[in-house]
């Protein structure tokens, strides 16, 4: 599994800082629970004495000064238990709590980043497509606005095609894993739910801790030539590397970008490269494989036909409804 090592870094200050929080919100509520207490405050005071005489008759090698004061110390928190309890408290109240019981706050395991830190790396993630999602998922989906009148085109009902895609769609993200590689080709007419359906992948993906990358064909082309010419900056060669090593890539608007002799060899090297790899792609565009193949090359139409699910979406154009768009 791959991180983005930017958001990673952003999601490691910010889980940080939770850390901080907690802990200082655990020092006030223990402050708060003495301060009600004058008697619980001296046992606490109590202890913390015996716990440096307890130390100090280890060292000395005192077995009997030492049982003597773990005698004492038992003592002190059975008192100290009763106090709470008759304030209405927890028998532990007194005790610091872990912000997580797996990792105590690291955000580390033996295996590698804690789910809790994960969960933050994902808010993180959201955030940084939260202009290309938007609000755009599985649950937003609307198949009301698809017409159920049979397109005599292709003798089915753009609902009921709706409907499969969406089906593959969500089976696609819920059964996402790194290195299985493979992916959709959504395409279609224009706003007929393609770039939704994607992004509601997307967001699927990453809510099950993996990193999808977004870019449009625009964008991804435009990254290429500078790269060709070592203009990136840092935030871009970034975009152009995970556009190579995300678990997920999401290319839209496929066929949008300014016609270039360097496009087919480019697409081809992407999708190469993914594939070898078993990266997951999602494609999105409103050209056929046929227009695919015209476009950019046999050769680009072949790897998509080999190595994506083809998914067409039919139907009037959602955007004029505000839609699935």
């Amino acid at each position: 599994m791959s991180y983005d090592e930017k958001t990673m870094a952003a999601a490691r200050i910010e889980y940080r800082e939770r850390v901080r929080r907690f802990e200082e919100r655990e020092r006030i509520r223990a402050e708060g629970l003495l301060a009600r207490s004058p008697r619980l405050r001296e046992t606490e005071r109590e202890l913390t004495g015996l716990s440096l005489k307890l130390a100090r008759a280890a060292l000395s090698g005192s077995p009997g000064e030492v049982g003597k004061i773990r005698e004492k110390a038992e003592e002190l928190h059975a008192g100290e238990e009763e106090i709470l309890r008759g304030m209405g408290e927890e028998r532990d109240a007194l005790r610091p709590r872990a912000y997580c019981p797996v990792c105590e706050g690291s955000g580390e395991t033996g295996k590698g980043p804690c789910a809790c830190l994960l969960k933050v790396y994902e808010e993180k993630l959201l955030q940084r497509y939260a202009r290309y999602l938007g609000d755009q998922s599985f649950e937003n989906f609307d198949f009301e606005v698809y017409s159920d009148i049979v397109n005599p085109y292709y003798h089915a009902e753009p609902r009921g095609i709706a409907e499969f895609v969406f089906d593959q769609c969500a089976e696609y993200a819920r059964r996402f894993r790194p290195g299985e590689g493979g992916g959709l080709y959504l395409h279609g007419g224009c706003g007929v739910g393609k770039s939704f359906l994607a992004a509601s992948v997307a967001r699927e993906v990453i809510r099950n801790g993996w990193f999808a990358h977004y870019l449009s064909a625009i964008g991804f082309f435009a990254l290429a030539e500078k790269e060709r010419f070592g203009r990136l900056s840092e935030e871009e060669n970034a975009d152009w590397e995970d556009a190579f090593a995300a678990d997920l890539l999401i290319l839209d608007d496929l066929g949008c970008e300014p016609a270039s002799a360097q496009n087919a060899p480019l697409l081809y090297r992407l999708l190469g490269e993914r594939a070898a790899l078993r990266r997951g792609t999602v494609l999105v565009s409103t050209l056929t494989k046929e227009e695919i193949a015209a476009r950019y090359s046999p050769a680009v139409e072949s790897r998509i036909s080999g190595s994506l699910a083809d998914l067409l979406l039919i139907g009037e154009d959602l955007r004029k409804a505000g839609e699935n768009a």
